[in-house]
C-alpha cells in the first residue's frame, strides 16, 4: 500500500512532491475534497497519514474560506425557525407591556370602563374609537397596531416553517407550541433525542428545582401546560404525560423521515378523543 503525507500546502508521496496552489479559495477546495477523501487525482489507493507545519496567513485565509464553503451548505431552515420564534416571543413581552401602558392611560379617560367591558374589549373599543383624536394617543394606538402586525406576520411565517420541517410536531403540539420547544431545546436533533418525561416539564424552571430543594412533588408540566389537550382537562398530569410522549416520538419521526406518518396522525387523533 502506499503511503501519502499530507502537509496544508502540498503532499508528498514516495519522494515527490505535490504543491498545492497557493490561492485561499483553490487551497478551500482541495481541503474539501480531502476532507470527503476525494483523493483520487493526488494518490490513488494510498493510506493517508496527516502532518502538521507551521501555518501562515495564506493557511489562514484558506481555512475560514473553508469555513465559509461549510456554512452556505448547511440547512438554515432551523436556525432561522429558532430566530422567529425567539422574535416572536420577545414581541409578545413588548406587545405585553405595551398593552399595560395603554390600559392605564386609557383607564385614566375612562375609569369605568375596564370594568363594564374587560380588559381585552375596553382597549379593542379604545383603539378603533375614531372620535378621539389626541395626538399622542393616536400615535400610541398606531404603535401598538403596528407591532400586533409584526408579531402576526413573524407567527405566520413559523405556523409555514413548522408545518414543512416538522409536520408531526407541527401537528401533536401545534405549530407554535412545538417551535418553542425546538427553540428551548436548541433544535429538533436535541428535542428528538431527549426522554419524554423531560419533555413533560421542559419550561417549568422555578418550579422544578424549588420542587427538588424543598422535597416536594415535582411539577406535572412545563411549556406544554399551553396545549389544550392539558390546560383544557381535568387530569392535567395523565394528559401531560401522554403529550409529552406523542411529542417526543413526533420529533424523532420528523428529524430522521422528515415526512409526515399518517398512522401516527391517526393515532393521535383517535387517542386525543378517547383522552378528553
Amino acid at each position: 500500500m502506499k503511503r501519502a503525507y499530507i502537509y496544508w500546502d502540498h503532499i508528498e508521496q514516495d519522494g515527490k512532491i505535490i504543491n498545492f496552489p497557493a490561492e485561499p479559495e483553490k487551497l478551500a477546495e482541495i481541503f474539501m475534497k480531502i476532507e470527503n477523501g476525494m483523493l483520487g487525482e493526488f494518490c490513488e489507493g494510498c493510506e493517508i497519514e496527516f502532518r502538521q507545519r507551521d501555518s501562515n496567513d495564506l493557511l489562514r485565509q484558506a481555512l475560514i474560506s473553508l469555513g465559509y464553503r461549510k456554512i452556505k451548505g448547511f440547512d438554515k431552515t432551523e436556525e432561522f425557525l429558532i430566530s422567529l420564534t425567539k422574535s416572536m416571543e420577545n414581541y409578545k413581552r413588548i406587545l405585553n407591556q405595551y398593552r399595560m401602558l395603554l390600559l392605564d392611560i386609557f383607564e385614566s379617560l375612562d375609569p369605568t370602563g375596564k370594568y363594564k367591558k374587560g380588559e381585552e374589549k375596553f382597549i379593542k373599543e379604545f383603539i378603533s374609537d375614531e372620535e378621539n383624536k389626541s395626538e399622542i394617543i393616536n400615535t400610541l394606538k398606531k404603535e401598538y397596531e403596528d407591532l400586533k402586525g409584526i408579531e402576526n406576520t413573524i407567527e405566520k411565517s413559523v405556523k409555514s416553517i413548522m408545518e414543512r420541517y416538522a409536520p408531526n410536531l407541527s401537528f401533536v403540539a401545534g405549530p407554535i407550541l412545538g417551535a418553542e420547544l425546538i427553540s428551548l431545546t436548541g433544535g429538533l436533533h436535541s428535542l428528538s433525542m431527549m426522554p419524554s418525561s423531560r419533555i413533560q416539564i421542559m419550561g417549568a424552571g422555578k418550579s422544578y428545582y424549588i420542587s427538588k430543594k424543598s422535597g416536594r412533588l415535582g411539577p406535572k408540566h412545563g411549556i406544554i401546560f399551553r396545549h389544550p389537550f392539558v390546560h383544557g382537562s381535568k387530569n392535567r398530569g395523565r394528559n401531560a404525560r401522554w403529550l409529552a410522549n406523542k411529542i417526543a416520538i413526533a420529533s424523532r419521526i420528523d428529524f430522521y423521515r422528515k415526512e409526515i406518518d399518517e398512522n401516527f396522525i391517526n393515532e393521535v387523533k383517535e387517542k386525543m378523543k378517547k383522552l378528553e
